[in-house]
């Protein structure tokens, strides 16, 4: 299930931004997640255990974070050879009429494009 969840430095960044949505998984001292059913609610009552952990959301829920409290949505489109086999993938930002959306480089797999879009959906808000 790691592969579905975001990575440390992405999950420590999305809650400065404010992430705070209940998770499964968690990343204590180290950036090795464990998965555990988790109310952050709980976490927030307890003060100290709240300022050593990081909630491990799934990419799911980054992207809806995104979504939701930036209004920033994304696509992860493949691209195809001429026999309409996937052969990369990459990402496109959907921006406001007034800006250009942002597109990607490729990248091997669908899994390396959704990191690769939330770092940069990361480093859009930070602009």
């Amino acid at each position: 299930m790691k592969h579905e969840l975001v990575t440390y430095e992405q999950a420590s960044t999305l809650k400065e931004l404010g992430f705070d949505e209940d998770c499964f998984g968690y990343y204590g001292n180290s950036e090795e997640c464990s998965i555990i059913v988790l109310e952050l609610r709980t976490i927030s009552q307890e003060g100290d255990l709240a300022k050593r952990i990081c909630t491990a959301p799934l990419k799911q829920q980054a992207f809806k974070f995104f979504r939701d409290k930036y209004k920033l949505d994304c696509i992860i489109v493949p691209i195809g050879d001429s026999n309409l086999k996937t052969i990369c993938y990459c990402y496109e930002i959907l921006m406001d009429k007034s800006t250009p959306n942002i597109e990607s480089e490729d990248f091997k797999t669908y899994e390396e494009a959704e990191d690769a879009c939330i770092d940069k959906l990361i480093e859009v808000i930070r602009k």
